[in-house]
């Protein structure tokens, strides 16, 4: 894990946003930063099931309502979660409906990434929020002692919304 990049979205926004839209279960997450009230979470990590997460979230096929933050270093860990939402959407007739938060960092090969990812029918961003407006609880945070401010986004965050139903 490359702790660095393992931001976690506050947990007000999570509720929030699980309430809307009636998301179940979190991808990409762990026993440090998995949102309280989401019936399952599903870690990239095997040794996280000691805790109740569930394995493998690399290669989990979402079903039903998801989110997902996963970890953004290299870009193409992105690219292969939007991938595999994609193709559960395209290619299954039950419901997928995935919010996944991600960055839109500012070099070429990231951002062809994204692009090419959002040609998909399934795919929209919902959300573009500017560098330093998005919140986040940073590692550092996490782990600190003390209470601090949130932490805004040091780059630019996309919303995406990948999904086979209207």
């Amino acid at each position: 894990i490359r702790a660095k990049n393992y931001w976690q979205v506050p947990e007000q926004i999570m509720e929030k946003t699980r309430i809307a839209y009636g998301i179940n279960t979190e991808r990409f997450s762990s026993p440090l930063n998995c949102c309280i009230n989401m019936k399952t979470y599903i870690t990239p990590f095997v040794e996280d099931m000691v805790f109740g997460a569930l394995y493998d979230a690399n290669r989990y096929i979402p079903r039903g309502s998801t989110i997902a933050n996963p970890q953004y270093d290299p870009p193409e860990q992105i690219y292969k979660a939007i991938n595999q939402t994609q193709k559960a959407a395209r290619n299954n007739t039950y419901p997928v409906f995935e919010l996944m938060v991600i960055p839109r960092y500012r070099n070429k090969r990231f951002t062809d990434l994204l692009e090419e990812s959002t040609q998909d029918m399934q795919t929209s961003i919902i959300a573009s929020i500017p560098e330093g407006h998005f919140t986040f609880i940073s590692p550092q945070q996490r782990n600190s002692q003390e209470p601090s401010p949130m932490s805004y986004a040091p780059f630019p965050t996309a919303i995406i919304q990948i999904s086979n139903t209207e």
